[in-house]
């Protein structure tokens, strides 16, 4: 299908998931004679597994969101839970304390999963206009109405950038993967560091 130029097998597998519940209620109801049966993508060795560090830095360069996924290697449900006073541009640090978990934020009640990160100038940059202009209590990231982003729609737009600029498509956990890595085998980062700044308790 052409869904499958932009979006991984999985993600695809996850999204007619959802789509074949609501045909077979259709189905049980009367409102649909026969329930399609499509030929699903097959999932390879080849899946991408996480962003290169060139990878992150061309995608960063793309979005702000990006950006901080690729610096932080922070969980999806975090960054998405990222409000304004979570940032402190002047200490040049971002704290992590919550997340989204469908479609409702709360605390992490892990202590590992809590922490405060230090941020790079050019996070900063770029975080800058973003925290100047919008309250604290808002989400550092969010939709045109000021509501949290729905994962699955960000996920499609972070497909389509990454092939847009002759990446293979990958959900934001390659940014998480790709960042351990980093931090293990090209910093070679003590693990308690490395485990604090993933939120891992070791």
């Amino acid at each position: 299908t052409e869904s499958s130029k932009t979006i991984t097998p999985k993600s695809i597998k996850n999204l007619w998931g959802t789509f074949s519940q609501l045909l077979r209620q259709a189905h049980r109801e009367g409102l649909l004679a026969n329930l399609p049966q499509p030929a699903l993508p097959k999932a390879t060795d080849e899946d991408p597994q996480w962003f290169t560090p060139e990878q992150m830095r061309v995608l960063a360069a793309a979005a702000p969101l990006y950006a901080v996924f690729a610096e932080t290697g922070a969980r999806q449900g975090e960054v998405f839970a990222l409000q304004v006073g979570d940032i402190d541009l002047k200490a040049k640090t971002l704290s992590i304390s919550k997340d989204v978990y469908n479609g409702k934020v709360d605390t992490l009640k892990s202590r590992a999963a809590r922490r405060v990160l230090a941020i790079s100038d050019q996070l900063v940059a770029i975080l800058a206009p973003k925290c100047q202009v919008l309250s604290q209590k808002n989400f550092l990231f969010s939709t045109a109405n000021g509501t949290m982003l729905w994962p699955s729609k960000e996920i499609q737009r972070l497909h389509r950038a990454a092939v847009d600029r002759g990446i293979a498509a990958a959900g934001f956990h390659a940014f998480r993967r790709g960042n351990a890595t980093i931090l293990g085998s090209d910093l070679a980062a003590p693990e308690k560091i490395a485990a604090y700044r993933l939120g891992h308790s070791s």
